[in-house]
């Protein structure tokens, strides 16, 4: 199972960068057809393919760190992957502060911090995130409005109104998305309904069932309810 599941992350960083390398940088051409595109064009292929590399890095070590717990509960340390993660993040970081509208090594970045369960960092670069897709009129998924409430819950608790918000907006965007339901249920829960959170945990387990990680979480929080499998 693990390693289907690295060579679908290794797959799919090899199609995103394969994207943003293409498109974005032919769409800048388009627009200025002379030289200087030409050499524009170069730098920012250059400049895509360590954001590559560095992707391919976080989200392999990241995934070997933590696969199988989506709601970051934490596992057992692994002090060689750790290691190679801080170091990925130590030259990001450089190259986040020499590239400051990169979005996708800001999401990188926050991603990572995540991980390694850095809450107050990861929310810091995903609130940056956001404000550069505004800046270039970038649509986030439903995923990030998901997991930037995970990590105000993580730091504020299950109370925290800003992270009732932006799972809202999630849902919003994506009615199934499993993070943001499963957050959603939580917070009924602390509130005091536990009843209706029952039985939408139950209910997301029975759509996540492919998802093992989802439905191990899902059953533990489940028997915290007091509810029977």
């Amino acid at each position: 199972m693990l390693e289907f599941t690295v060579f679908g992350i290794l797959v799919f960083s090899i199609l995103f960068c394969t994207i943003v390398i293409l498109i974005r940088p032919l769409r800048k051409l388009t627009n200025k057809p002379d030289i200087s595109a030409v050499a524009g064009l170069i730098k920012e292929v250059g400049t895509t393919l360590k954001l590559g590399l560095f992707f391919l890095i976080t989200s392999v070590v990241g995934l070997y760190l933590y696969v199988g717990r989506p709601d970051l509960l934490r596992q057992p340390e692994t002090p060689p992957a750790t290691a190679k993660l801080h170091q990925a993040i130590i030259e990001l970081e450089a190259f986040v502060k020499n590239n400051p509208s990169q979005i996708e090594a800001v999401y990188i970045l926050a991603d990572s911090y995540r991980a390694l369960g850095k809450y107050q960092e990861a929310l810091f670069y995903y609130e940056q995130l956001d404000v550069l897709a505004r800046q270039q009129n970038f649509i986030l998924p439903a995923e990030y409005y998901a997991l930037i409430a995970e990590t105000r819950v993580n730091l504020y608790g299950l109370r925290d109104n800003n992270a009732a918000t932006l799972l809202e907006k999630a849902l919003k965007i994506d009615q199934r998305n499993p993070r943001a339901l499963f957050y959603q249920a939580l917070i009924k829960a602390e509130l005091g309904n536990i009843d209706q959170a029952i039985t939408e945990l139950r209910q997301l387990r029975d759509n996540v069932r492919a998802i093992g990680a989802w439905v191990d979480v899902i059953n533990r929080h489940l028997e915290r309810l007091g509810a029977k499998p």
